[in-house]
């Protein structure tokens, strides 16, 4: 396996565990939800998208070892998007790497975003349904009503 794709993987490992423990920690299911956003960003980053064909295999020099394993993969965007084409040939204009960050910073956000709405949906289902009552019988919780008013 590819260094790159090790250290894609353990950083979003890293963001997802940020973002499940910020503040105070996550509902379970809303844990199982982000670990499911989580991956399929990891697949959407580490598939083979199909242009390193289109292009022939071209890459440019100078490019760190990160940047280089990443050129034609990534999601929302690839460095390759970024770079200057000139004579019809990759050349690094600096903000390659900048584009890895960026998909880093889209994860960080889907993943709050994605925290914020179970939480706020869990919080209101709880308000609005009693699932343990339901295993009581109706006079015992009659009983605890009456008595609470």
């Amino acid at each position: 396996m590819n260094m790159a794709y090790v250290f894609t993987i353990a950083f979003a490992i890293v963001i997802l565990a940020a973002v499940a423990r910020r503040v105070f920690p996550a509902r379970p299911l809303t844990v199982v939800f982000l670990s499911l956003l989580t991956g399929a960003w990891i697949w959407a980053n580490l598939r083979d998208s199909g242009w390193q064909e289109e292009w022939g295999n071209d890459f440019p020099e100078g490019l760190d070892p990160v940047t280089k394993a990443m050129f034609y993969r990534g999601w929302p965007l690839a460095p390759f998007m970024v770079c200057i084409i000139y004579f019809n040939r990759f050349r690094p204009g600096g903000l390659e790497g900048l584009v890895l960050v960026f998909d880093w910073l889209v994860l960080i956000a889907a993943l709050s975003l994605a925290r914020f709405a179970c939480e706020q949906c869990c919080h209101r289902r709880d308000g609005h349904t009693r699932p343990a009552d339901i295993l009581l019988p109706r006079a015992i919780i009659r009983t605890e009503g009456d008595q609470s008013i």
